[in-house]
């Protein structure tokens, strides 16, 4: 027997539930985490999780993963410059 989902069924209550899901994965990318992992500490899969939130929450989410690597948001024009005065 399937084990029943803690996910609401309800629209209304599944954006509500994602939406607090995605907070607080957004403040676990933003303190440096993977999101895979943080994915599951919290414990929803991957492809449900991206399957339930909006492209600007998408959006977001790829703007916390990047601004936390060594390269950053921006990096490439501060290391690539090409004027030459």
């Amino acid at each position: 027997m399937p084990k029943p989902s803690i996910i609401p069924q309800e629209p209304e209550e599944r954006k509500a539930y994602f939406d607090a899901i995605f907070n607080k994965l957004l403040l676990l990318v933003k303190d440096g985490h993977n999101i895979y992992t943080s994915l599951k500490t919290l414990g929803i899969g991957s492809a449900t999780f991206y399957r339930n939130i909006s492209k600007t929450q998408l959006a977001e989410l790829q703007l916390a993963k990047t601004s936390n690597t060594s390269y950053g948001v921006g990096s490439w024009s501060k290391n690539k410059r090409t004027d030459k005065f």
